[in-house]
């Protein structure tokens, strides 16, 4: 059934009264915040606090985890859907000791993320009891989506 202008107006409304009950500058610095987005960026030693308040504020749903090796760092970023407002949670790691703490025990959904972050970054996933590959057979690159070092992408193309 096709919800009126007014269902619509005040569904929205709801939405945005909810979004005014999760305090986003108590979770950590907010990069960006929209209608329909919030962006936020933790430290990687306060990641399951906030991950923690969020759960309790009501943010159930884990849409997915993103890992991106940008050269310096790996980023972790963790997307949440939350009445229809995505919340975006992102954390830093070391490239050289690459490893965060498993969030399964708050969010149980994180379990296949968490190892696609792991098969695919090389990101050890502490508590996780696991750790084998599910997308990449024996055989395959190890960590994918690494960027390779300078240095070594140097090297090969010097034939």
């Amino acid at each position: 059934m096709e919800k009126t202008l007014v269902q619509k107006v005040m569904s929205f409304t709801i939405i945005v009264s909810y979004m005014d009950e999760i305090d986003f500058e108590g979770l950590g610095k907010v990069v960006m915040k929209s209608k329909s987005a919030t962006f936020i960026e933790v430290d990687v030693s306060d990641l399951r606090r906030v991950l923690t308040k969020l759960r309790l504020s009501g943010v159930k749903r884990l849409m997915t985890i993103t890992g991106v090796d940008n050269g310096r760092d790996i980023e972790v970023i963790y997307h949440f859907d939350y009445d229809y407002h995505i919340i975006n949670v992102k954390t830093r790691i070391e490239r050289e000791d690459s490893k965060i703490e498993s969030i399964i025990t708050i969010y149980s959904g994180a379990k296949l993320f968490e190892r696609e972050l792991a098969e695919m970054l090389d990101v050890r996933i502490e508590g996780n009891r696991e750790p084998q590959n599910v997308f990449l057979c024996e055989g395959s690159p190890k960590a994918p989506l690494r960027k390779k070092d300078e240095g070594k992408m140097k090297e090969e193309c010097v034939d």
